[in-house]
């Protein structure tokens, strides 16, 4: 910063000399050119300069050119596109971003030359935003002896097991236990592509050390591999030395044997670093979570495989504990990540994600999935989340609101320079997929209305005048939602309708309801009791505030608390396990802000009903409700854009929108536009009426 004032100050004073005396310089065909014209140039380089910074978040085409806008999303193993450089450039340069994976913790068979072409295309492309897909919270295990010399045994996340009851020399390949229930030799399910679909690998295990006082001795360890369970004999028959470790001598009663927590990707299992405020520290002090901080820091740092990268995409981090079957304090019982009433997975995750927002500096993006209640709620850390699918993998449309609750908090309450959020098109579900196309038109006009960017969209999604980045343009005002302007079923009168309050109190606050926690659950419920519905889908406004924050974090983090809704009487929707999709509906509120959250339920064909609608607040302390309407109308979403207007229609049937009279736009060509069910609709704006 120091430098950089003097050195537009000696340029200037350049530019201006020529300006005054026109002298001439030779061009490079040894024509001469006047010193006006260096001048013009000079002063070209110097915004081409500023603009071809790879790390000037602020020159991207993902922050400047509008939407629409793709980015790549994976594909790192698709062989055919990783033949040579100009092949695999010319596949990405047309979208406005890559998210790819381009170091091998996760998928081993990474092409080792594709770090090198990324940062090629970064020099040449400085434009693009480029993303680190990585795993957020597992690691390949089997194939890299590196990962074990970083990270040590307590790194690991650990199920409950049993003691050894008998000595084991280092040549024993069968182990007597106390307890045989914890073992068992198909443990990881890789549901890659098989023949038969399935394919299990076996348990792993520590044998751990154990002192006087029962604490685990992790650097007198042996990892080994199951082989065979008998359980009415407690013994179990094992390989020795494996991932990397050495065979070793265990005493009886002072030997631990943990099974590791682990899952399947890439062909092979990875287990899950512990990331919670529990986990053992190495002899250097170091957590996991402080361990792959460094790790991350490096691969970015001058001389890493991804230096100029402008941040990282996890693929997975999560909020809390993936099982509750995880044992992270490693005294031999199931917590979950929780222990003593306290969720040290969350606060540890909390810590981890700062670090790391601290070693990678304000001048790269991070985001994390955020399409389930147990995804990333570090609101303020991270730039962004990733919906991975418009709700999650195997709901394309059916919860609309949560992922619509979603976007909403994280775009309200943001102190990133960037809000950077994004949905990935993808369709899981195979009755979603039958109508991809409108289901993809679905999520980007949903997406756009939240101000959200997606992967690539697939030619022909889009009508033919929006198919262009940035054809459509940059939003205008704030989304506009017409139910919200409907007759309120309560008349107004939500706050005094009849409202049961459990495991809290409702006291008068003013113009507001304060609920206050009471007794020792960790949540509390406010119940809509006797809505009159008429026939037709139902939408459900609720205006909530936090007034304490969720515990363990303190009031000025944005951290939210989530609000389930629950409806007493639901439709059956034909889908099978997929009806649920329907009604698991959610959104956030923090200590910040007022939160208005939308729960809209669809109601194909039900007659009137009295319906009870329930509030669930996560954790303790008080919140306070503002406002409560109810609405027999689908949420509409409209988005003015410089170019268009977007309308979005989450409900069945076809819905007729007006167009006349919204906040900012002026008449256009149509009073109103069709918009079918579960679809979008992309309007110009240049289609307005003849004065």
């Amino acid at each position: 910063m120091v430098g950089r004032p003097l050195d537009l100050r000696v340029t200037y004073l350049f530019v201006t000399t020529m300006s005054v005396f026109p002298f001439f310089l030779p061009d490079r065909r040894g024509r001469c050119m006047r010193g006006g014209t260096v001048m013009a140039l000079l002063l070209a380089g110097l915004r081409l300069g500023a603009a071809s910074d790879p790390a000037n978040l602020d020159s991207k085409e993902l922050f400047t050119r509008g939407f629409p806008q793709g980015m790549i999303f994976r594909g790192e193993m698709i062989r055919p596109i990783h033949r040579d450089y100009s092949v695999w450039s010319s596949t990405v340069v047309e979208q406005t971003g890559v998210i790819r994976k381009f170091i091998p913790e996760e998928l081993p068979q990474i092409n080792p030359q594709s770090p090198a072409w990324a940062e090629r295309f970064i020099r040449e492309h400085p434009e693009k935003l480029m993303l680190l897909h990585l795993n957020g919270e597992a690691r390949q295990v089997t194939t890299d002896a590196s990962v074990h010399q970083r990270y040590f045994p307590g790194h690991w996340v650990y199920k409950p097991g049993s003691v050894l009851t008998s000595d084991a020399s280092r040549e024993g390949t069968e182990l007597t236990v106390e307890n045989g229930s914890p073992f068992q030799v198909d443990a990881y399910l890789d549901r890659g592509d098989n023949e038969d679909g399935k394919h299990w690998f076996p348990q792993m295990l520590c044998l751990v050390a154990l002192d006087e006082n029962g604490n685990r001795d992790w650097y007198q360890s042996e990892f080994v591999v199951v082989t065979k369970v008998d359980k009415e004999r407690k013994t179990i028959s094992v390989k020795r030395g494996q991932l990397f470790s050495t065979p070793r001598d265990h005493t009886a009663r002072r030997t631990y044997a943990a099974p590791l927590a682990a899952g399947v990707w890439g062909g092979a299992p990875m287990c899950f670093y512990n990331l919670s405020s529990a986990c053992p520290r190495d002899r250097s002090g170091h957590t996991a979570a402080d361990t792959f901080v460094a790790e991350i820091a490096g691969w970015f740092g001058p001389k890493g495989p991804v230096a100029h990268f402008n941040g990282v995409a996890f693929d997975v981090n999560y909020w809390s504990a993936r099982e509750a079957t995880w044992d992270v304090d490693n005294d031999g019982r199931s917590d979950g990540g929780v222990v003593s009433g306290i969720n040290v997975w969350r606060l540890g995750d909390w810590k981890f994600l700062n670090d790391l927002r601290r070693a990678l500096s304000d001048q790269r993006l991070i985001t994390a999935d955020g399409h389930h209640p147990t995804n990333q709620q570090a609101v303020g850390v991270l730039d962004g989340i990733e919906s991975e699918g418009l709700v999650q993998h195997n709901d394309g449309f059916r919860g609309f609101s949560r992922a619509v609750n979603t976007h909403v908090y994280w775009s309200e309450n943001t102190t990133r320079a960037h809000d950077f959020r994004y949905v990935v098109l993808k369709l899981k579900n195979p009755a979603d997929e039958k109508r991809g196309d409108q289901l993809r038109r679905f999520a980007v006009g949903t997406a756009y209305s939240l101000g959200a960017r997606t992967t690539a969209i697939p030619a022909g999604t889009l009508p033919a005048e929006f198919a262009a980045i940035g054809s459509l343009g940059t939003p205008v005002g704030d989304v506009i939602r017409p139910a919200r302007q409907s007759p309120d079923l309560l008349n107004g009168a939500g706050l005094t309708a009849p409202l049961v309050a459990e495991g809290c109190v409702l006291t008068r606050n003013g113009d507001a309801l304060d609920i206050v926690a009471t007794g020792t659950t960790n949540e509390m419920v406010v119940t809509l009791k006797n809505l009159a519905v008429p026939p037709g889908d139902l939408t459900v406004f609720v205006e909530l505030q936090a007034i304490d924050p969720l515990e363990g974090f303190s009031a000025d983090t944005f951290v939210p608390r989530r609000v389930n809704a629950r409806f007493s009487k639901v439709p059956s929707y034909g889908e099978g396990r997929y009806d649920s999709y329907y009604t698991d509906l959610y959104g956030f509120a923090g200590t910040h802000r007022r939160s208005v959250m939308a729960f809209y339920l669809r109601r194909p064909q039900l007659p009137p009903q009295s319906v009870d609608v329930s509030f669930t607040i996560e954790g303790r302390g008080r919140a306070r409700l503002y406002g409560l309407t109810a609405h027999s109308a689908p949420d509409v979403l409209i988005r003015r854009f410089t170019r268009g207007l977007v309308v979005v229609n989450p409900a069945f049937e076809t819905q007729q929108v007006s167009l006349s009279g919204l906040p900012g736009v002026g008449p256009l060509s149509r009073a109103a536009v069709d918009v079918p069910g579960v679809d979008a609709v992309f309007v110009p704006i240049s289609e307005r009426a003849p004065r």
